[in-house]
């Protein structure tokens, strides 16, 4: 599902595979990603770049919910529920 963008619309959720020409593939870590940004404001107030880590390691976990290449994301909302736990 690649999304069609309107003019004016606030990207900061949308997982990049999803705006890209590419033909990207998706899959739950496109769903990560929105999950990522909503922490990320939640924790900043606002989900403007940088994305910098200021939450020790939660912040690390969300940086990796961001990241740019899907790949590289957890993977599935499991993941990074596993990653949470084990901040005890």
């Amino acid at each position: 599902y690649r999304r069609d963008i309107s003019q004016g619309e606030d990207l900061s959720y949308v997982a990049p595979e999803q705006v890209s020409d590419e033909g990207l593939p998706q899959g739950p870590w496109t769903d990560v990603y929105a999950l990522g940004m909503i922490a990320y404001e939640a924790l900043n107030g606002h989900t403007s770049p940088p994305l910098v880590d200021t939450h020790g390691q939660l912040g690390s976990i969300i940086d990796r919910m961001v990241l740019r290449d899907g790949h590289l994301r957890y993977q599935t909302a499991g993941e990074v529920l596993e990653a949470l736990d084990a901040l005890g």
